[in-house]
């Protein structure tokens, strides 16, 4: 059974965190929303918090600015810092945009991008590529004929490649990515 820990202000019970572990024991990386009330400068920032195995803390940082902020996806990269993504009101073209943030191994941001346009965008499942970009999956109101599945190929520092949609589904929304998934991307 893993042991399970709570992080966040008493006051409040909407705070849930990104949660990031070893390697070797990320099997709970990720809470249904990475965004706190109760810390960080906004209405809602992304929050990650690294743990150890025992799920002690071992730091924790949030991103985000004025407006609400909200992280979906972790993984750790093949550097040992982490790639997330989410969406974010405070930066970008207009409503909410896909958002990648990369940090470094103690989760200080050596970049961040957003990705969309003047409808609501989010990438909900980000992984690293075999050559060390990036590619999520999410929706997007901007592109195609409006709630579509999206894809996102972006180099190593984040910077669009290309981007694909996929019919009207924003009921179904997009899933997880997987390795398997992505062969060939």
């Amino acid at each position: 059974m893993a042991n399970l820990q709570r992080y966040g202000a008493e006051t409040t019970a909407v705070n849930r965190a990104i949660l990031v572990g070893s390697q070797s024991d990320l099997r709970w990386r990720l809470c249904p929303h990475g965004t706190t009330y109760s810390y960080g400068l906004g209405r809602g920032d992304l929050w990650l918090v690294k743990t150890d195995s025992n799920g002690t803390e071992q730091w924790n940082k949030t991103f985000g600015g004025r407006n609400f902020d909200i992280g979906r996806s972790v993984q750790q990269t093949s550097d040992g810092g982490y790639i997330i993504a989410g969406s974010t009101q405070s930066f970008g073209v207009r409503n909410s945009d896909a958002w990648l943030i990369k940090t470094d191994k103690n989760g200080t941001e050596q970049w961040n991008r957003t990705f969309g346009g003047r409808g609501t965008d989010e990438a909900t499942s980000v992984q690293q590529t075999e050559d060390g970009g990036y590619i999520f999956t999410g929706f997007t109101s901007s592109y195609g004929i409006g709630g579509d599945v999206w894809l996102v190929r972006t180099n190593s520092s984040g910077h669009e490649l290309w981007n694909k949609t996929f019919g009207k589904t924003a009921p179904i929304m997009a899933g997880r990515l997987s390795r398997l998934q992505m062969a060939g991307l």
